[in-house]
């Protein structure tokens, strides 16, 4: 190999060893980077909702039925409405705890209104997925329970689900569905306890702040 053919291939060899190592940051550097994760919502954001749909009467339960009788008996109520109020608090950007007050209406076979006010306690656990939110919870306290003119209080456990559509960072709607479980308990009379099981179906508006 003559001295100029050395020369030129002893050049080639250096251009080509320089580029390696560029050729190797520009690859590092055009790898995606690793996306972030940003919860929607952390400690101290708070929420309010106005849900208002139909309430639907299911059936009571009793527990020591007449011989010959179902432990299962009908309410003998309409189809009635049902709206509540609701605030909560997140402690994560998964769990909230919060306050929920409403009503309820229907009317019995003579259309005798009934009425029932709850005041509970929730705590819920909420699932992401994209924009939307999956919120799962379970709320407790009393009942004010109203027909004719007898009113009661009574225990009152609302579990419940819901899915809601993150429409902005202030603004979500969605529906919920809710199982009430309304025991009424009668001290003078246990024969005639029962539970009343009661479905509502809502629509829902949430505001965030």
């Amino acid at each position: 190999m003559t001295d100029r053919k050395k020369l030129v291939f002893t050049a080639l060899l250096f251009i080509i060893l320089c580029m390696v190592p560029l050729y190797a940051q520009n690859s590092d550097n055009e790898e995606p980077e690793e996306m972030q994760k940003v919860d929607l919502y952390t400690l101290g954001d708070q929420c309010f909702s106005i849900n208002a749909g139909l309430f639907i009467p299911l059936f009571f339960m009793d527990f020591s039925p007449e011989d010959g009788s179902s432990a299962v008996a009908s309410t003998n109520l309409t189809l009635g409405g049902t709206g509540s109020l609701a605030y909560e608090a997140y402690l994560s950007n998964h769990i909230k705890l919060g306050l929920e007050i409403g009503g309820m209406f229907a009317y019995s076979p003579n259309m005798n209104p009934f009425f029932m006010v709850p005041i509970t306690a929730k705590f819920g656990y909420e699932f992401h997925f994209g924009q939307f939110s999956l919120p799962i919870y379970i709320g407790t306290g009393i009942n004010i329970i109203t027909y004719k003119d007898l009113t009661n209080v009574q225990f009152l456990m609302k579990p419940g689900i819901s899915l809601y559509y993150n429409y902005n960072s202030n603004w979500s709607f969605g529906g919920n569905l809710v199982w009430w479980v309304a025991p009424e308990i009668i001290p003078s009379s246990s024969s005639q306890n029962r539970v009343g099981n009661f479905l509502d179906v809502t629509i829902s508006a949430q505001y965030h702040f």
